[in-house]
This record gives C-alpha cells, structure tokens and sequence, in this order.
C-alpha cells in the first residue's frame, strides 16, 4: 500500500461564467454557477470510487479545485491512466477543465505536499497538449438549472432578474459587483498539522455559506443580494449597489470575529489578523 496526495484544479472558471450575454443573464450565470461545481463533484466521486471506500480523506474542497490523501495498492501508472480514461476523456478542447495531479506521500508535511502537488498541476498546465488550447476550444452547452432548488448560500438569488434587483436601490437605480477572497490562503495551510488543516477548510467553508447566508437573511437583503458563487475562500456576488457596499461592511467585521474564533480553536495560525481584499464596481 502506498499513500499518495491529489490534487484537482478546475481551469478557466471565471471566463465560463462570466461568457454570457446580457439578455437573461441571471439565468445563465446560476446555471453556469452549477455547472461548474457539479464538475468538482463529478471529479471527486469518480476518484472515491476509483479507490474504494475509506481509502480517501478529503482535505479542502472549494472556488474549484479539492485535495485528497489517498492509501492504494494502485500504481502511478494505474492512476494516471484512470485520470486520463475517466475525467479527461472527451473533456479535450472543452473551455473549461479539470486538471488532476499527485504526488506520493512519503511522510512530508502538508505544506511541503501542497507545495509538490501544486508545482505538477503547474506543470499540467503549462505541458497541456495542444488539442487542448483555448484556440480550438468548443462552446459547452449548459442547461438552465431551476434556480430556486439550489440549496444553501448558492440557491441565493432575488425573485427578479438584475434590472430589477437595480431598482430595488436606493438613489440611482444601479447594481455593484463584490468578488473578494481570503489573503495569503497558501500560508494559513502551510506547516499545519492535517487534523488543524481540516478544521480550517471545514471553517472557511461554512463562513462562506452558512455564516454569509446568515448575515444577508438578517440583514434582510435577500431580494437584493444574487450569489453567483460562493466557496472555499472566496465569493462573487452582484446586487443593488448601496446594499452591496452594506453587505461588506458588515461582512468584514463578521469575518474578523470570525478568524479571531478560529484563532482560539486552532492554535498555530499566525498571530496576526486573518484578512480579506475585496473589490467593488458600479454599474447599470
């Protein structure tokens, strides 16, 4: 038996989504939204079931891409060739794409393996064959999904679409985009132990849905906040411009009680505050 880490890194996410025309946008971005994450989970379920039951931890999972420990008696080429049979075939050309990688684990820290396994993703990239370019990329047909049956902070979405979410603001009637993420993420996994570094991923993963679910139902925003996605670390939301600039204040002081609560849970994160960037525009 051999243990090995894996990483999956689903490419070219924000040009997929954001590809769409203006007319019925708000549909297309959700199914698009879905479309996405029913990829990761196609991806995941396939490497669970390729190595059988109990023998795979999952380790984060989130804004596309997952990691798994992994023990097998399966053989680097066994492996690569599953990859390659079942997530790669007929996936050639498509504009979006999951990439999977691994390395073995002989015993290394965390950091040091996602430090490895991050370099071979690189390398898949940069080494991706040229039936793969975006220049011979084909269009993916998605099929609009029944919004309202998404669950959690992703199935949030107003009852209108943008032009009418635009005149739910207060003075002009205009819509702003939010799109933050976590800071310096890599360094906050780095040198963690693998039971600290589940607790992280499990905590970051609930802030960005049950806790920002939360927080637009009590500050009653839900027919002004559409989610487009949010996980993992980060999130990407459009909404009536005032209540967006609202929305983030309040989400700021929310994640910084947040990361001092973690901070108390676990303790070999780094003293210094856990911080956000985010940018905002305005627009009609």
């Amino acid at each position: 038996m051999a243990n090995y880490f894996l990483k999956c890194d689903i490419s070219g996410i924000q040009l997929f989504i954001f590809n769409v025309p203006s007319k019925g946008a708000a549909q297309a971005l959700k199914s698009r939204s879905v479309y996405v994450q029913m990829i990761a989970v196609e991806c995941m379920k396939k490497l669970k079931d390729f190595f059988g039951k109990g023998n795979t931890t999952e380790l984060y999972n989130g804004g596309g891409n997952f990691y798994l420990k992994i023990i097998t008696d399966k053989s680097d080429t066994d492996i690569q060739k599953f990859i390659e049979e079942n997530i790669y075939k007929d996936k050639v050309g498509q504009d979006i794409f999951a990439y999977v990688s691994f390395v073995k684990d002989n015993g290394e820290k965390t950091g040091e393996l996602l430090n490895s396994v991050n370099l071979e993703v690189s390398k898949a990239k940069i080494q991706r064959p040229l039936s793969f370019d975006l220049l011979d990329a084909k269009p993916i047909k998605v099929d609009e999904v029944e919004i309202k049956s998404v669950k959690g902070i992703n199935g949030q979405v107003p009852n209108g679409d943008f032009e009418w979410i635009a005149n739910q603001s207060d003075g002009d009637n205009k819509l702003a985009a939010l799109k933050l993420d976590v800071d310096n993420l890599g360094e906050l996994f780095m040198e963690r132990t693998e039971a600290d570094y589940k607790k992280l991923s499990n905590a970051l993963k609930d802030f960005f849905d049950g806790k920002l679910l939360q927080l637009i139902e009590d500050l009653r925003m839900q027919q002004n906040i559409y989610v487009v996605f949010s996980g993992g670390d980060d999130c990407f939301l459009i909404g009536s411009w005032n209540k967006i600039f609202e929305l983030t204040i309040n989400l700021r002081h929310k994640f910084s009680d947040f990361q001092r609560d973690l901070k108390t849970k676990i303790v070999s994160l780094p003293k210094n505050e856990i911080t956000f960037s985010a940018g905002i525009i305005v627009f009609q």
